[in-house]
């Protein structure tokens, strides 16, 4: 059982002030959060159900024989001096305010399928975000890529009405599983009991499709004007981050300006940096977007992941479980089950981690929680890494240390 670091030092150090001076000398200090007009007393040893100590009378808790509060509570101007008269009770080993304890963190025990085989949870440290109760609810994500199943288990309810700017309609299907993939990464429901658990797990995405299957190969397909409008179409959506696992080794003055837009408008662009080492992947280079590498279990950067430019941070690239419908283009296994490899599926940990940024500190701005994803990140050093490994739980740290406040839940 753990609790917020505030809590065990408000005691402690009520503890360690209350301990030395007068009992005046307790009337300007701030009492921690407690019982109101209620103290907590230990005895050197084990006493009678009821004690005096002096005109006050105590009552004994549980079972341990040691442990008192009043009998009758009183008002909370009283307690610093009541407490300079229990601690100087040779029988009192300790007294202070009866401290209320925080709900205790949620410990979390996946019953997903594949939640076993997901070592990138821990790799990026996500439980202790989890556990403080953020899941992203409220939050919009983008999915620029090639569209979302909308059948998906994972993702169910989920999945708001998104755009297909190449065929200027609202059909998002995903036929080839990269899409689904990524948005299951990023949101994709955990302790379902079904498929893989994902980052944001209540997080709303918004599909766009960016690219379709050429009939004559399998290879991704889309025009520039047609993802410039789409990102602009994107952006009008109400998403607080947009990711985008694709992008071209060629820069364009037109995905640029939007790009600009976007970036302008307050929205967090989280694009994969590509899976060639000797090439540069746009739009994670233009400036304003967070570029994400590749690593491997080994907290190392990837053979595949880009060098070329700059890169802001990385997450697992490698052998990543998803869950997809078996007729996808994408290899899966009969029962839908497979792993996959690339910078693609990197990119989802972090857009999942902005949404859950924004979702517990709605006050940060976009540029402020691409700084602390950047800070906080773990196993700095090597250069292909950029800033380091993405780790959730020192984001989260980080953000209530620059918020003031502890981060807000949504049941």
């Amino acid at each position: 059982m753990r609790f917020p670091l505030w809590s065990i030092l408000g005691g402690v150090l009520g503890m360690l002030l209350f301990g030395c001076g007068t009992a005046s000398s307790f009337t300007s200090l701030p009492l921690s959060p407690h019982v109101p007009g209620n103290v907590a007393v230990m005895l050197h040893t084990p006493g009678p159900a009821t004690m005096h100590v002096g005109a006050v009378t105590l009552k004994q808790v549980g079972r341990a024989g040691m442990i008192y509060r009043l009998a009758t509570p009183t008002n909370d101007a009283a307690l610093p001096a009541l407490l300079g008269t229990l601690r100087a009770d040779p029988r009192v080993a300790a007294a202070d305010v009866d401290l209320v304890m925080p709900k205790p963190l949620r410990a979390i025990t996946l019953n997903d399928p594949q939640a076993a085989s997901e070592y990138w949870i821990d790799a990026v440290n996500l439980r202790p975000v989890w556990e403080k109760g953020a899941f992203g609810a409220v939050v919009k994500i983008g999915v620029a890529d090639d569209g979302v199943n909308p059948d998906t288990p994972d993702l169910a309810g989920r999945i708001l009405p998104g755009y297909n700017p190449r065929f200027r309609n609202t059909d998002t299907r995903d036929a080839e599983g990269h899409g689904t993939a990524v948005a299951e990464i990023a949101a994709g429901a955990g302790n379902d009991g079904v498929g893989v658990a994902g980052v944001a797990w209540r997080a709303q995405v918004v599909p766009l499709v960016l690219f379709v299957p050429d009939e004559r190969e399998i290879a991704y397909q889309y025009a520039g004007a047609e993802f410039a409008d789409g990102i602009l179409w994107l952006a009008n959506q109400g998403v607080r981050v947009i990711n985008v696992s694709a992008g071209s080794e060629y820069d364009n003055g037109v995905i640029r300006a939007a790009f600009a837009q976007v970036v302008q408008r307050g929205i967090l662009v989280v694009a994969a940096t590509g899976d060639d080492p000797d090439e540069s992947g746009y739009p994670g280079q233009y400036s304003g977007v967070l570029a994400v590498g590749a690593s491997g279990p080994d907290n190392k950067a990837t053979d595949f992941t880009s060098r070329k430019d700059r890169i802001d941070l990385a997450a697992p690239g490698v052998g990543i479980p998803v869950s997809l419908p078996t007729n996808t283009i994408l290899p899966v296994s009969s029962n839908g089950a497979d792993v996959l490899d690339g910078t693609s599926f990197a990119t989802p940990m972090v857009s999942g981690v902005a949404v859950l940024l924004f979702g517990a500190f709605p006050g940060l701005s976009a540029v402020a929680v691409a700084d602390i994803l950047r800070q906080s990140a773990s196993h700095r050093g090597e250069k292909a890494l950029g800033a380091g490994i993405l780790d959730a739980g020192a984001a989260f740290v980080l953000a209530e240390k620059r918020t003031g406040h502890p981060p807000r839940t949504i049941p």
